[in-house]
């Protein structure tokens, strides 16, 4: 199941067509709430197969991707994991399970949140990481995820913010990514799996997100089909 977050609900007469008593759905998508997702549009009992994607890529115009170099998949190592992993041998794709999914999915939370944010807010690429007070409101952001993604679980390093603020300011001035090419392309974004999900899950764990909690607003506002 490779729609995006929001489309989840538009994929259920395709999943009700496909998925029997003994398939397994595996699940490609942005965010840390793949489960919570999927679990209401398929069977009971279905076996669901959360997946981390790193394949940077952007669809230009209908039918054409453009794909950035680099295609990586992480699941949990479990059999349904090491399963769906094993697809992918000979290809292009690097797939492997991690016995630490947890960490490695709150991982790519701290990368798509401040950057998909900043981009589809501002409308610019990169570059506007270098004006005046983002890369401190990039920062904010990566702190509540975090904080937040340690209360969940998940294992992450003193060193990641730090780390993950060097890769955003060193990028090239024209790159972007997927919310930035949605919110151009007058698609909606993925800010509630990308965002929201901050403050969501900080309230069940008693931690403050006052930026997400700023944010999520001014992402939800932006009305579908009017870029810029």
């Amino acid at each position: 199941l490779c729609v995006k977050a929001h489309q989840v609900e538009g994929a259920k007469a395709w999943l009700d067509a496909t998925v029997g008593p003994h398939t397994r759905v595996a699940i490609l998508q942005n965010g840390v709430e793949h489960r919570e997702r999927v679990t209401p549009v398929v069977p009971v009992g279905t076996v669901l197969v959360p997946v981390v994607v790193d394949i940077p890529a952007g669809r230009s115009a209908p039918g054409v991707a453009e794909w950035r170099g680099r295609a990586g998949l992480l699941t949990a190592d479990t059999p349904e994991g090491q399963a769906f992993c094993g697809l992918f041998t000979g290809s292009f794709v690097t797939a492997c399970p991690t016995p630490d999914y947890v960490s490695e999915n709150w991982k790519k939370l701290c990368v798509n949140a401040p950057g998909g944010a900043i981009l589809a807010l501002t409308g610019q690429t990169m570059q506007v990481f270098h004006q005046p007070g983002i890369a401190a409101i990039a920062r904010a952001i990566l702190s509540e995820c975090v904080a937040v993604g340690r209360a969940e679980g998940a294992d992450l390093p003193d060193d990641l913010i730090e780390a993950q603020m060097a890769r955003f300011m060193a990028a090239a001035p024209d790159d972007t990514n997927s919310m930035y090419d949605d919110r151009a392309a007058g698609r909606e974004t993925e800010w509630d799996a990308r965002n929201a999900v901050i403050a969501r899950k900080g309230r069940v764990h008693g931690i403050p997100t006052p930026v997400s909690d700023l944010i999520v607003p001014l992402l939800a506002a932006q009305k579908v089909g009017v870029p810029g």
